[in-house]
């Protein structure tokens, strides 16, 4: 498997079934699959917290009574 890791050198390709290694290729692959995974669940998570706050926008500017004045005080 091609993965890309970006570094501050730049993008950096590695092919995880060239890995001499049984056991550190298995767990680069069981990485790969990790963060596959936590990646699209912070991709889950960014849509829903705008859906979200999309739906109590609507919710507050639908009731003009919820709204609260901005108080101004004097120092």
């Amino acid at each position: 498997m091609i993965v890309k890791i970006e570094t501050s050198e730049g993008t950096l390709e590695h092919d995880t079934n060239a890995i001499k290694n049984k056991d550190s290729r298995v767990q680069a692959e069981v990485l790969v699959r990790k963060v596959s995974t936590l990646e699209i669940l912070r991709e889950a998570l960014q849509i829903a917290n705008v859906v979200h706050r999309k739906n109590l926008e609507d919710i507050c500017s639908a009731s003009p009574e919820s709204k609260v004045e901005a108080s101004t005080e004097d120092k």
